[in-house]
């Protein structure tokens, strides 16, 4: 398993993809968690769909609950992104915010701990330097003790500023 962390459009996507390309099997697996309600997310999307043409990635798409898809995938996962799914578990429509750090780090176990070579994409969102309101810091506490819980059990994890992946474990 290998986690790969980056602040928004630092090149993370593209090297994750990179690694698949390189050291994962065939027909992977595309595990793509975004919700796609916005504007800006469908054209994310499309951004990524097209990075990622001709590589031959089987694209699941599933905005929480991955353990509901874990049978479905190959034997080589991409999960993009982390921080989507982190957000798309813990805010719910009615306006509760839960703890949601614990359900997702046993569903990416339960992934990884079922196929020989995993890619989880996640982000740094802990530079802003911003104020933020109490619901934005709870996610950061959320994501942040998730990010911890995954490097500690993955093989490698990287980092990639402005495009140059930086090994960190």
């Amino acid at each position: 398993m290998i986690l790969v962390i980056g602040g928004a459009a630092s090149g993370k996507s593209a090297y994750a993809q990179q690694l698949i390309r390189d050291r994962g099997g065939e027909r992977p697996t595309y595990l793509a968690t975004m919700e796609k309600e916005s504007t800006s997310a469908k054209a994310r999307i499309r951004r990524h769909v097209a990075n990622r043409e001709g590589m031959g990635f089987i694209t699941l798409e599933q905005p929480r609950n991955l353990d509901e898809v874990i049978d479905g995938c190959t034997d080589t996962v991409l999960v993009e992104d982390i921080g989507n799914l982190m957000a798309n578990e813990m805010f719910k429509a009615d306006g509760r915010v839960i703890k949601a750090a614990d359900k997702v780090f046993g569903d990416l176990m339960k992934l990884a701990g079922s196929r020989s070579f995993t890619v989880l994409v996640t982000n740094d969102v802990f530079s802003a330097g911003m104020p933020m309101d109490a619901m934005t810091k709870e996610y950061m506490r959320q994501l942040g003790d998730l990010n911890r819980r995954l490097a500690c059990k993955a093989d490698e994890v990287w980092e990639v500023l402005c495009a140059i992946p930086v090994r960190r474990k």
